[in-house]
């Protein structure tokens, strides 16, 4: 798992620690990264190895989702097969790169979820 951006307005502490705990009691923490930080900052950085399963949830009307993209494929941050999922507002504008399969699109009321896999 792989958590993005995610400003402290959001994800309080305790909440964070509550999420790594449930890793461990699953006992899958050599599986699992965890990060929580800018996505602009983070994805100029080299890769800790290539990640299975993304979850975004870009703050609504910052146009952040296609860049993110972008950056995940640019800098080889997923593997073969990869999951990606991400939560936007309904009305956004997705520009996924051609690399992208789009396998689910739901909407519900002002969200707009969808998953994609690298082809």
């Amino acid at each position: 798992m792989l958590r993005y951006g995610i400003p402290s307005y959001k994800l309080e502490k305790n909440l964070l620690a509550a999420e790594i705990d449930v890793i461990r009691q699953l006992g899958v923490e050599d599986c699992v990264r965890l990060i929580r930080d800018d996505v602009r900052k983070t994805l100029n950085n080299t890769p800790m190895g290539c990640f299975d399963l993304v979850f975004l949830d870009p703050p609504y009307r910052k146009n952040l989702l296609n860049s993110t993209l972008q950056g995940l494929l640019k800098r080889n941050w997923l593997a073969p097969g990869a999951l990606i999922c991400a939560e936007i507002e309904k009305d956004a504008a997705v520009a996924a790169p051609d690399s992208l399969e789009l396998l689910v699109e739901r909407h519900f009321g002002q969200t707009r979820i969808l998953i994609w896999t690298l082809a």
